[in-house]
């Protein structure tokens, strides 16, 4: 495939290094910046399995999901019919091979989104935003049994807030309860403050942290980093108003272990953070060029010890802007990198300039091994991607159709008509590649 064969002299590269290392010098510097020119997917990379769910006459869109017991994957999201305001909540498990198994839908009073997806002992628990009269947002919280059905909900209400609105969830250990991550002030005026939310298992809060640094900033993504800490990755803006990324390392109990700030561009956001090895996280997001250009795909690592930079890496697509939206890490130390790669804002769509899904391999020296595009119809969206039970890397997000509507007779000819249907795919699992550099000092100046 012509997107594969862009990458393809780096991976035959990794694979003959050991076998040329005696005839020449091997250099093993660590390239600790570097930007990575993308092609543009001309073919869609394989997958295991992929799937759309919806109707012509409504809109559906899959933001998370999670393996359950089964084995299968199971996606939460919303779903939406023309011409109404009334959104409910999504939920369907898929078979290994694409096909529905169950599927359930509760509408829920002011719903304006789902954001994740957990597995709790009883079943399922959604997180979501529901807008009062006035758009301010909160937190909901439901709980739905092994079946789709929903058993229970909450609402977070933010004292004194305008909004507080939903970032991210994580579940702690033993079912005792969630790790939320919301955002604290006014979406009008794009002002906000992080605020860490301690639940127990029916959703209820058992204590808060707000972290204010600078003029404004929100924790977009929480991850683990083993059993006492974990990690939070935003943006944060500064006195001088220039929004920077941000990271965080926080104890079990909410209180700040260490916090940095890394600056890149006119802008610059993370929005996922991982543990790449025992003394490194992964981090992921978007930078916008000082030059005006198009956003760029953001993947840095860091030592875990107070966030002092390893290496960075840029990805750009001639006349698309990318980001970097997840990241996920396997057995082996292999990291794949989820980029969503879309049209510039107001642009045309044409069958060159469709919006796509890019997965990147890369290992903990950031070398780039492979690049995997996925794509759908009009042009595809992703939300969240997770580890398969056979290492497939399951991505969730939507996807733009056209429906073609045939004439009634005296009519005349057939119209189109798009609509977004909720999209899953478990791509192909991360492969593994040799690198000669790592039997070395990995990170030598």
């Amino acid at each position: 495939m012509i997107a594969r064969f862009f990458l393809q002299f780096s991976i035959l590269f990794a694979i003959a290094a050991p076998a040329m290392a005696a005839s020449v010098p091997r250099d093993c510097t660590l390239q600790r910046e570097l930007i990575f020119d993308m092609m543009k997917a001309e073919y869609g990379a394989y997958s295991v399995w992929d799937a759309e769910y919806g109707e012509m006459n409504t809109d559906e869109r899959f933001a998370s999901s999670v393996v359950a017991e089964s084995g299968n994957a199971v996606a939460a999201g919303e779903v939406t019919s023309f011409g109404k305001p009334e959104k409910s909540v999504l939920l369907a498990e898929f078979d290994n091979r694409g096909r529905v198994v169950w599927e359930a839908a509760h509408p829920v009073k002011n719903l304006s989104y789902v954001k994740k997806l957990l597995l709790v002992p009883e079943g399922f628990a959604v997180l979501g935003a529901v807008m009062d009269k006035n758009s301010r947002a909160s937190p909901w919280l439901g709980f739905f049994d092994k079946a789709g059905k929903l058993t229970g909900q909450k609402t977070i209400e933010a004292a004194g807030a305008a909004s507080l609105v939903p970032d991210d969830m994580i579940a702690q250990s033993k079912g005792t309860g969630f790790v939320l991550s919301a955002s604290a002030g006014d979406e009008k005026k794009e002002l906000f403050h992080a605020v860490i939310y301690h639940l127990d298992a029916k959703g209820a809060v058992k204590d808060s942290h707000a972290y204010q640094p600078g003029l404004d900033n929100r924790i977009l993504g929480l991850n683990p980093a083993g059993p006492d800490h974990y990690i939070g990755a935003g943006y944060l803006r500064g006195e001088d108003g220039r929004i920077g990324g941000w990271l965080l390392m926080l104890n079990r109990d909410g209180s700040l272990v260490w916090q940095q700030q890394y600056p890149r561009g006119a802008m610059a956001k993370l929005s996922k953070a991982a543990s790449l090895k025992k003394d490194m996280f992964i981090a992921v997001g978007e930078t916008e060029p000082l030059n005006g250009g198009r956003d760029a795909g953001w993947v840095m690592a860091v030592d875990v010890n107070g966030g002092a930079l390893q290496w960075q890496r840029y990805y750009t697509t001639a006349d698309m802007d990318q980001s970097a939206r997840d990241v996920l890490v396997n057995m082996e130390g292999m990291a794949s990198v989820m980029m969503q790669v879309s049209k510039p804002p107001r642009t045309e769509a044409t069958e060159f300039n469709q919006d796509f899904v890019r997965l990147l391999t890369i290992n903990e020296r950031g070398i780039l091994f492979m690049s995997d595009e996925y794509f759908n119809a009009q042009g595809a969206e992703a939300s969240q991607m997770i580890g398969g039970r056979a290492g497939e890397r399951i991505i969730t997000g939507r996807t733009d159709m056209v429906y073609k509507i045939e004439p009634k007779p005296g009519e005349p000819v057939e119209t189109l008509k798009h609509g977004w249907d909720a999209w899953i795919v478990a791509g192909a699992p991360m492969e593994s590649f040799e690198d000669a550099c790592l039997s070395v000092n990995a990170f030598s100046p």
